[in-house]
């Protein structure tokens, strides 16, 4: 609705929206307090008690009072509507009891087996908090609720306990709620092992239903049945109530194998009928297009979920870490990533950074020249020196000094800005002219009424459809090379070698160097250093001419992957026309998917016979080559024959192994010795059956097993061949 400027937000407080309890708020109660006012039925603090016209420095603020509130009165609280104006500015927002309104009359479009219980009673009250400048103040105050109040001691109870009706649980003794919690937990801990959730909060509100869980997990495991190495898992609270949900396929193992150096959590989406995130995990593909690594449900933000997604993640991937990891503000985020990502560098993404931006300081962007000044003061700078006189004149000129925003972005100014991590490969996301690091692919989804499984399905298509576009642009680079505009030789070189999106970056950097001035500074040994000027820059190029390595101080390309117009210049006038092989990135290359990842395997270690690096390069290469050969027809006719070739191949080598050990078994026991060959198939069969158990992955159960039969045949060998004291070997 649309009224005088302003937006107002209709949608009325379902069982989708937000439920905000006490304790999952970290707001705890005082036990020394002069009490002087009455509501309800119980005692309040009289500074407790909400009022017209109380100011709040901000509504985060404002929240936290009313849920103090709210917790010594015996109620929860639930985000409701806002009124924003024409250009998303916040004017009002209302928070109401949790029992405001009823629940939608919609009929479900399937059949629930599990159907919740009406809690809402149509409750009146609420606050109404109007924002006017740099502060809200409350403007409307409605305290009387139509329902029974609940003591905070019952609530967690309650929550998680839903077989309880909720009219007993009000008269229930409190001694016997707590005995009915450790006798529920006791059951439960028989069937769960507490170990693996002993980082989660016992009261974090759960509203996850039975039948939205049961839903996912049985969607992954169709899912499991097509793609027989898609990998899922979950996490259980203290009650044994599903938490946190992660999964990806086999492809984006592979995909992380060729790409996983720079990683994006993006955790800007909510699920709002479940009141949780919904957190993808992102990369950037040679063509420098989004490629999906896996997916999230996270229950809340805290750093014990975030320390399990991403500890998860790295189990999921091979424990291989990734060079930068780009997330949100999140301080739990830093903090998980410090513990589980430690030779990993944490960055911001800019493009979010300056999305908060508006969110913290909207009624700054209506001021002429404001937000050129910002993005200028964020982005344009060359020195540190630079940074802290244009930010302090920023903060002089807008007076925002006391905005704590602003005072928090500053100190993390070193994860988002390209000054300080330049040297910090991140394929171009926090470049100053580098594309936007967060695509979700849940943008555009109705979160308030898909289920889980639902975003799993628009995850997989959002997935298929991103591997469809490189394979096209796949064949593309091999069908075609690009137009050459300058017929130089390190043109023609970048096209043979690059993808055609980066083979444009370097060409740009290749013709923006005809123009760069150069000087000559100084020489030490067999160093040159060199200065160039540009518009608004300047930078030193040191070439050594003993090895011709060649470093900038703008850091393209240990940032981006990709030599800067500086350096070219320099090559340039040493008569080098060709990019030498370490200043070309594989990943951005038409063969970054050719081959085991480097550093991955070790030919050594294979060579030793280390059966597991062997299987891992082996089904790296297998589903490489069927993800490949399955898009057209043709090459799945060529995939099966040469399979089919590999596979007679494989068995004609084990026959030809099967023979020579009933050989070698005949010359040691020539002296007598009966049913040799039946003894060298025994052995024989023992590896491959012990090499089936384990490719199987049934470790412990298969080695248990092997071990009994193996047992068995050598009682059976006894008895063919009884050891003789007299034989020796020829």
């Amino acid at each position: 609705m649309t009224n005088s400027g302003l937006i107002t937000d209709l949608s009325s407080c379902d069982d989708e929206d937000e439920i905000l309890s006490p304790e999952s708020s970290g707001v705890e109660a005082s036990s020394e307090s002069l009490v002087i006012t009455t509501e309800g039925n119980r005692e309040v603090e009289s500074h407790h008690v909400p009022e017209i016209g109380m100011k709040f420095s901000s509504e985060e603020e404002a929240l936290k009072f009313y849920k103090k509130y709210a917790m010594e009165i015996g109620f929860k609280v639930r985000k409701g509507k806002v009124q924003r104006l024409a250009y998303k500015s916040l004017t009002k927002r209302y928070f109401y009891c949790s029992k405001e309104g009823f629940r939608s009359k919609k009929q479900p479009t399937n059949t629930k087996k599990f159907t919740r219980k009406e809690t809402r009673t149509g409750c009146k009250a609420m606050i109404q908090i109007t924002f006017k400048n740099e502060e809200c103040s409350i403007s409307h105050f409605i305290s009387e609720h139509n329902h029974d109040l609940q003591g905070s001691t019952q609530w967690y109870y309650i929550d998680s306990c839903s077989k309880v009706p909720e009219a007993d649980s009000l008269i229930q003794p409190t001694c016997e709620i707590e005995a009915a919690k450790e006798a529920e937990a006791g059951a439960y801990a028989r069937f769960c092992d507490m170990s693996h959730s002993k980082h989660l909060r016992a009261k974090k509100s759960n509203i996850l239903q039975p039948e939205d869980a049961q839903g996912l997990i049985d969607y992954l495991k169709k899912l499991q049945v097509e793609d027989l190495l898609l990998f899922y898992t979950f996490q259980v609270d203290a009650e044994c109530h599903m938490t946190n949900f992660f999964w990806r396929d086999s492809r984006s193992k592979i995909d992380y194998y060729h790409f996983g150096d720079v990683l994006i959590l993006d955790t800007t989406f909510k699920m709002d009928r479940y009141n949780m995130i919904c957190a993808p995990f992102l990369g950037l593909n040679h063509h420098q297009r989004h490629v999906l690594f896996g997916c999230a449900f996270l229950l809340d933000e805290s750093v014990e979920s975030f320390t399990w997604l991403l500890g998860t993640f790295m189990e999921a991937m091979g424990r291989r870490q990734p060079k930068t990891i780009f997330t949100t503000e999140c301080p739990a985020i830093s903090e998980a990533v410090e513990e589980t990502l430690p030779k990993s560098q944490h960055l911001l993404c800019k493009q979010l950074v300056c999305q908060n931006a508006k969110q913290n300081l909207s009624m700054y962007y209506g001021h002429p020249g404001f937000e050129r000044d910002f993005y200028c003061c964020l982005f344009d700078y060359q020195s540190e020196g630079e940074f802290q006189s244009s930010w302090s004149s920023l903060l002089e000129q807008y007076n925002l000094r006391e905005k704590p925003w602003l005072q928090n972005i500053q100190i993390l100014r070193s994860k988002w800005s390209y000054l300080f991590c330049k040297m910090t490969f991140c394929a171009g996301i926090n470049s100053n002219q580098g594309l936007e690091c967060n695509d979700n692919v849940f943008q555009n989804a109705k979160s308030e009424a898909m289920m889980l499984w639902e975003y799993v399905l628009k995850y997989e298509k959002a997935a298929e459809h991103q591997r469809r576009e490189e394979l096209h642009e796949d064949f593309c680079c091999s069908a075609s090379e690009p137009e050459l505009f300058l017929s130089s030789r390190m043109e023609k070189q970048a096209a043979s070698v690059y993808t055609p999106t980066m083979f444009n970056i370097f060409r740009l950097e290749l013709i923006k160097s005809m123009s760069v001035p150069l000087k000559r500074m100084a020489k030490t040994g067999s160093i040159v250093t060199y200065k160039t000027k540009g518009e608004n820059t300047e930078s030193s190029v040191e070439f050594n001419s003993q090895d011709s390595t060649i470093t900038c101080s703008c850091k393209k390309f240990e940032s981006v992957g990709i030599l800067c117009a500086h350096a070219l210049k320099v090559l340039n006038i040493r008569n080098i026309f060709q990019i030498a092989p370490q200043y070309i990135l594989k990943r951005w290359t038409k063969s970054a998917k050719n081959g085991v990842v480097e550093g991955d395997y070790n030919d050594e270690e294979i060579a030793d016979n280390s059966e597991s690096l062997c299987r891992s390069k082996f089904m790296h290469k297998a589903l490489n080559f069927i993800t490949k050969s399955v898009a057209v027809k043709k090459t799945r006719k060529i995939a099966e024959r040469y399979l089919d070739n590999a596979l007679n191949e494989v068995n004609d080598e084990l026959k030809k192994g099967n023979e020579h050990h009933n050989t070698k078994d005949a010359e040691v026991n020539h002296e007598g010795v009966k049913n040799t060959s039946s003894v060298a198939c025994v052995d024989w069969q023992e590896k491959v059956e012990k090499d089936l158990y384990l490719n199987q992955g049934e470790t412990s159960k298969g080695t248990m097993e092997f071990q009994i039969q193996k047992k068995r045949k050598n009682e059976v060998r006894e008895k063919i061949n009884p050891p003789s004291s007299s034989m020796s070997l020829p």
